[in-house]
């Protein structure tokens, strides 16, 4: 499943095209539609970090995505609110990512079903290699770092993983 055209900004306000600007490495996204980092986004944050130190064109990206604003507003905007409990320094600043986009036509080309879960996608040349939802679990756990390890040869899985 390709990765839909996506116009985010980082919290320095740089504008970053998904999945365009990944590049051809894997990437996870944890992608959630409410301003505040839940619980469950936080739970991938230490496998996040183990997989950066094990492969290091491993990226990982905190994507918020709200609805689509006007175009007036959207281009007065140099940075959103984005709750996050980092440090506020740049890898933080660079690796959190806002959106504002269709919210229906977003969740349709990714098959994401509800607003109140974290979505996490692998991705590698823009393509969903493995994806999940809900907080981190131990079997989750194992299939990502599976996944991760197996996406330079496109083994990955892209079933859709419920925890």
């Amino acid at each position: 499943m390709r990765f839909p055209e996506l116009k985010a900004r980082d919290l320095d306000g740089r504008s970053v095209t998904l999945p365009n600007d990944l590049g051809s490495d894997p990437t996870l996204l944890l992608v959630h539609f409410t301003p505040q980092v839940t619980p469950d986004v936080e739970t991938w944050l230490p496998v996040a970090t183990d997989l950066a130190e094990a492969n290091h064109d491993f990226w990982c990206y905190d994507l918020l995505v709200l609805p689509e604003l006007p175009d007036a507003v959207e281009s007065s905007l140099a940075v959103d609110l984005h709750v996050t409990d980092g440090d506020g320094g740049t890898d933080d600043a660079s690796r959190s990512l806002t959106a504002h986009t269709d919210l229906a036509a977003f969740r349709r080309a990714l098959v994401l079903d509800r607003l109140d879960r974290v979505y996490a996608l692998v991705l590698r040349d823009g393509r969903v290699e493995w994806r999940a939802f809900g907080p981190l679990t131990t079997a989750l756990e194992r299939r990502i770092h599976t996944a991760v390890g197996e996406s330079a040869t496109g083994d990955g899985s892209d079933d859709l993983v419920a925890s």
